[in-house]
């Protein structure tokens, strides 16, 4: 029996939760480090990594998003849907106008016929060690469920970025709800999201990062139309300060266990029940390091932006009767409904 544990939990427009388990197909050998060291350790102290300075520019979220994606993908595979279609489209000009990513390339991007296409792209890609991304919403990001098992199953990093909307049931609705992320849960993609347009590229520096680091995909979201196309000034993060955080020695495994004809094995084979759940329980460890290597992550990325993020926080009030812990981070509407709250406590006492 396949069991499935939700690390963490928040709930409301600006969740951030890492999402769970599922069949693992296959342990890649050398994948696994029991802790992954910060990068400022790696470079011998916080001093290692440097500030550089940040523009400020009004992005949207999908603009916001897309901007890391691309310095993080080799290829993307693109397919149009509301509220997401921005993101393939400046992924798409950027590509045509020749800008590279961090590895000195230009970003492939290949429009597909379905979200499930797609999503079977990535899945191709990624498996022979390659860098790949795609963005969806609602409908589309359900097609892409069968590739993402499979992808969390063989731990291959990827990241999928979703602007959240309503799955369509007596109607299409444009707006709403987050009814497509929270029904890939159980796929094993790790989830991050961010709720403002600032999140949406911070989020998808610690999504891309992460999901090297601990060979677990991750689904970076947000809301659909109420941040993917909120237009805001946030401080642009520069290639130079994000190639600090490039997992190197991450990547190097990750391109040597990839499908390669001069390294021949298989993999996805089918299997009986006793083998195929010892393989099922050993992907354990891998989820186990997600959280601690997203905090290191969050750090990392606080040392070069001053942005800095918790898997969560307490917010306590003087009385202890009325305070809360909520899962970082922690929206002003938040802090402004429990100070409401306790001021109407004590008019009543």
């Amino acid at each position: 029996m396949i069991t499935q544990t939700l690390r963490s939990c928040k709930m409301g427009s600006s969740r951030r939760f890492f999402s769970t388990r599922q069949n693992l197909s296959a342990v890649q050998a050398g994948a696994y480090k029991e802790l992954v060291e910060p990068a400022w350790k790696r470079r011998g102290g916080e001093k290692g990594l440097k500030k550089f300075p940040q523009q400020s520019l009004p992005y949207d979220g999908c603009t916001a998003a897309a901007y890391v994606a691309y310095a993080w993908s080799e290829q993307a595979f693109i397919y149009p849907i509301t509220p997401a279609t921005p993101m393939g489209d400046v992924m798409a000009n950027w590509a045509g106008q020749g800008r590279k990513n961090l590895y000195g390339s230009s970003v492939t991007v290949t429009q597909m016929q379905s979200e499930g296409g797609a999503a079977g792209a990535c899945h191709g890609v990624v498996d022979v060690g390659s860098l790949a991304t795609t963005f969806t919403s609602s409908q589309g990001l359900l097609l892409m469920v069968p590739n993402m098992y499979i992808i969390a199953g063989a731990l291959n990093p990827c990241v999928f970025h979703v602007a959240a909307r309503s799955v369509t049931k007596h109607a299409l609705c444009i707006f709403g709800d987050h009814t497509d992320v929270m029904a890939t849960r159980q796929t094993g993609f790790a989830q991050l999201s961010g709720h403002n347009v600032q999140e949406c590229m911070d989020m998808a520096l610690v999504s891309h990062v992460s999901t090297m680091k601990t060979s677990v995909p991750f689904m970076n979201f947000f809301d659909g139309f109420r941040t993917s196309h909120e237009i805001n000034k946030i401080d642009i993060i520069p290639y130079e300060a994000m190639e600090q955080l490039n997992p190197v020695v991450e990547l190097a495994a990750f391109r040597r266990r990839g499908l390669n004809p001069n390294r021949p094995h298989s993999r996805q084979l089918g299997q009986f029940s006793d083998t195929f759940f010892q393989n099922s329980e050993a992907l354990n460890k891998y989820y186990d390091n997600v959280p601690k290597t997203v905090q290191s992550v969050m750090d990392d990325v606080a040392n070069i932006t001053g942005r800095r993020y918790k898997l969560c926080s307490t917010l306590v009030t003087p009385k202890p009767s009325t305070s809360s812990w909520l899962w970082d981070p922690v929206p002003r509407r938040s802090k402004r409904s429990l100070s409401s709250t306790t001021s109407a406590v004590r008019s009543m006492a």
